[in-house]
């Protein structure tokens, strides 16, 4: 609600361009929505790229949290792309497959804008979506002191799924389904 109030009092300009729809960003979205994981994966991608999720940071910005540092590194603020991303505590997570991104020295403002990166090499995709959503479940988890598998375990943990996920699908596409029956009336006892 205070959020719909301050997008009326800020005038009908600022209406006017969140309204206008970029191109390329359709195309990002387009691009998220075909991604070959299950709809929650999906679904989690689409949120972080929002900035939607629960970080510490939101939270504080809310006002249900009066701290927003990391739980994992004690001490830098905890927003999206730092939760994700550029946690020092993460980095064995992406290196063998992302080392890529980090030697590139490109510093990114947003986590979108990462994953736009990630979208130039489609192969990876899967992993980077898979890979994201396992560091935030065990975020997650971690957070409310449940037992997790250790970080440097979720790499390895990211890569299976991906390969089971498209190893269901490849294999459910395969089945035939016969013709369904059509309906005739029962025999006459009489």
């Amino acid at each position: 609600v205070k959020s719909g109030f301050r997008l009326l009092c800020e005038g009908q300009d600022s209406m006017e361009i969140t309204n206008q729809e970029n191109p390329g960003d359709r195309m990002f979205w387009k691009k998220l929505w075909k991604i070959q994981v299950p709809g929650k994966i999906k679904h989690f991608l689409w949120r972080a790229c929002t900035n939607s999720l629960a970080t510490k940071d939101n939270l504080v910005k809310r006002k249900i949290l009066l701290d927003a540092s990391c739980n994992r590194c004690a001490g830098v603020q905890e927003d999206l792309l730092h939760s994700l991303w550029s946690c020092n505590d993460l980095k064995e997570v992406w290196r063998r497959d992302f080392g890529w991104i980090f030697g590139s020295g490109l510093i990114f403002s947003s986590f979108k804008e990462l994953v736009a990166l990630v979208f130039t090499k489609p192969k990876l995709v899967p992993l980077f979506a898979t890979t994201a959503w396992s560091i935030w479940f065990h975020r997650n988890k971690t957070r409310v002191g449940e037992s997790v598998r250790p970080l440097d375990q979720l790499a390895g943990f990211a890569r299976e799924y991906v390969h089971d996920f498209k190893s269901l699908k490849k294999s459910s596409s395969t089945l035939r389904v016969s013709a369904p029956k059509t309906w005739s009336p029962p025999a006459d006892d009489g």
